[in-house]
């Protein structure tokens, strides 16, 4: 799976994700990953949008609204060579 694109205009923008082993990993745009993740959906028991939210330390929180009924989230990544 590639990366989505993270350039805006002529540069580069990269991102760095904390690993669940607390390493760092840097991402450009074109780095080839392979994604780790799960999801939860209210149907399957899962938190209702305002629980889900209280659950996660956010960097910036999404509003309410953008919390749809399925979730699905990234748990990890490792580099695919």
């Amino acid at each position: 799976m590639r990366s989505r694109s993270l350039r805006r205009g002529h540069r580069c923008e990269t991102v760095s994700f904390a690993r669940v082993d607390a390493e760092r990993t840097e991402l450009q745009d074109g780095d080839e990953m392979t994604f780790a993740g799960g999801g939860t959906s209210i149907k399957e028991g899962g938190a209702s949008a305002e629980e889900f939210l209280a659950s996660i330390a956010w960097v910036s929180e999404p509003s309410p609204e953008c919390v749809t009924d399925t979730r699905w989230f990234i748990g990890d990544l490792v580099a695919t060579d």
